[in-house]
């Protein structure tokens, strides 16, 4: 379960999964290793949805000391941390969220949100060319998955390097060319650019490879601008 951090209506390449790369920290999680840790996650995912990050951070506090090893609660904790960090600058949560993203990936090297949150981190901390190294380190490590690619191009193109971030899609879907979330992304960019008869038709192909309702608001606002 992940708590989304913009309207798609406002901010089309958010579509890709209603995340922006550097507002990201901020989403939650839930999947436990245990009934007792996944209701404290729960719990604190409610919080973080009311913005009682201090609540949701107590609660997933609960679930790390319920289960060491559960990435998704180490993840919770550490976008916890990184919100409150990141609203009252203190700098001391900051880097313990940063200790969090990387034990969560420690124990899920799979966990694609604690990626984004890391790689979030550091660019809000003036370390983008460190964020950028760790992407292009996890598209190396793990060259099969479609993920990492799709990773990138967000963070390329929140630096408004669309080319790079474009070519980073297009590889995504060299790997699996239904990947629903890299076509959606894709079809974001080029409804950006202005290309709306290519957005509408890489819309139309995410959609087929997974149905989402804010896909398919994209595409009704698209067929009506196109006529």
């Amino acid at each position: 379960m992940a708590l989304p951090t913009r309207d798609v209506a406002r901010s089309p390449l958010a579509v890709a999964r209603c995340r922006s790369l550097l507002a990201t920290a901020l989403l939650v999680a839930t999947s436990g290793c245990g009934l007792i840790a996944d209701s404290h996650n729960r719990k604190g995912v409610r919080s973080a949805y009311r913005g009682d990050y201090q609540s949701a951070m107590a609660s997933f506090q609960k679930a790390v000391a319920r289960d060491p090893k559960n990435s998704d609660a180490q993840y919770n904790m550490a976008a916890a941390l990184h919100k409150i960090g990141k609203q009252t600058g203190n700098q001391q949560y900051l880097q313990q969220a940063e200790q969090l993203y990387n034990q969560s990936l420690d124990n899920n090297s799979g966990n694609v949100d604690a990626y984004r949150g890391l790689a979030v981190l550091l660019a809000e901390t003036q370390r983008s060319e460190k964020a950028f190294t760790f992407m292009k380190h996890w598209v190396q490590t793990d060259p099969t998955n479609p993920d990492p690619h799709t990773e990138l191009a967000r963070l390329y193109n929140e630096f408004k390097d669309k080319d790079a971030a474009i070519a980073e899609l297009q590889a995504a879907l060299r790997i699996d060319h239904q990947n629903a979330r890299a076509l959606t992304a894709l079809a974001a960019l080029r409804e950006s650019e202005g290309n709306r008869m290519q957005a509408l038709e890489i819309y139309q192909r995410a959609y087929a490879a997974q149905p989402r309702p804010e896909v398919a608001n994209r595409i009704a606002s698209l067929q009506q601008s196109v006529g």
